[in-house]
């Protein structure tokens, strides 16, 4: 990673949605410093064109450290990946090209997703309130 900056879209741990894409150096220290703590980034979707990657950095600990689920990040992961597991913490939604190098998503891409989570949390609201 240099000095250059990539366009993101940031998931707070609360819930709480922003739709609005923000430039963040392209700096380990600073995606760490975002999850609070060491980063994985979890592919969600591969463009089998181009190789490009829709990946999610999230904190490796987070589970384990017993940081605050993330509902809208457990939502998309659930939804791409059929997985149980909730993300806990602070997630970022950026791209990848096929090296893993970080790069920037498009706007209308972080508003898909997000309308994407919105929807997957609603059913699966639904869908527990159902089996109750």
């Amino acid at each position: 990673m240099d000095d250059r900056m990539i366009t993101v879209f940031k998931l707070p741990a609360d819930g709480s949605l922003k739709a609005i894409p923000e430039e963040i150096p392209d700096k380990l220290e600073v995606l760490q410093q975002y999850v609070e703590g060491y980063i994985e980034i979890v592919t969600l979707d591969r463009n089998s064109d181009d190789g490009t990657s829709l990946v999610m950095i999230v904190n490796d600990c987070g589970l384990i450290w017993g940081l605050p689920v993330n509902p809208i990040a457990t939502a998309l992961y659930q939804g791409y990946t059929e997985a149980e597991t909730a993300i806990c913490g602070n997630a970022i939604i950026c791209n990848a090209d096929a090296e893993g190098e970080l790069q920037d998503i498009a706007p209308y891409t972080g508003l898909a997703l997000l309308g994407l989570a919105m929807d997957i949390r609603r059913r699966k609201s639904e869908y527990d309130q159902r089996g109750s």
